[in-house]
């Protein structure tokens, strides 16, 4: 299986250079970059693939990859968390899905040549999840992203219910 480690500098790089664009159809959300950037702080965690999400569209989403060895706390202790933080009602749903390392098959370069989650084979070869955040009603993505980051910026492999 194939974690973060060793692959911090790749993931990064790709971080840094999606925070660079501006006018491009990909450019990250400007009030997610402070999000991202707290999770990335993290020894353990990188973000791979984001959406803000807004009131009207009603789901936000978060792709992330992490080393092995924090792996039964994210499974274990922050999706729980996460869960009962969010899943109070019939309305909401968060959808945490476990996804394995895979070789990409995607070749868009003429969509944005120098974006690697889409034109990297190796981008998504990495175990990462997904947290996504449906509501049938009014959604509230400040919160969604300050629950999500305030427990992956404390995750540790010695993280305890």
């Amino acid at each position: 299986m194939s974690y973060l480690n060793g692959k911090f500098e790749f993931y990064n790089q790709a971080i840094e250079h999606a925070k660079s664009l501006k006018d491009d159809s990909w450019a990250l959300e400007e009030k997610v970059i402070p999000f991202l950037n707290r999770i990335n702080s993290s020894e353990y965690i990188r973000t791979l693939y984001s959406k803000f999400g807004c009131f009207l569209e009603g789901e936000g989403y978060l792709d992330v990859c992490y080393v092995e060895e924090i792996e039964n706390s994210l499974i274990e202790v922050a999706i729980p968390r996460l869960k009962k933080q969010f899943c109070d009602d019939d309305d909401t749903q968060l959808i945490c899905d476990l996804n394995d390392a895979k070789i990409g098959q995607r070749d868009k370069t003429n969509v944005s040549p120098s974006l690697l989650f889409i034109n990297n084979p190796e981008y998504w070869n990495v175990k990462h999840i997904r947290f996504r955040l449906k509501k049938k009603s009014i959604f509230n993505s400040e919160q969604f992203w300050e629950g999500i980051t305030s427990e992956l910026e404390r995750l540790s492999p010695e993280s305890e219910t």
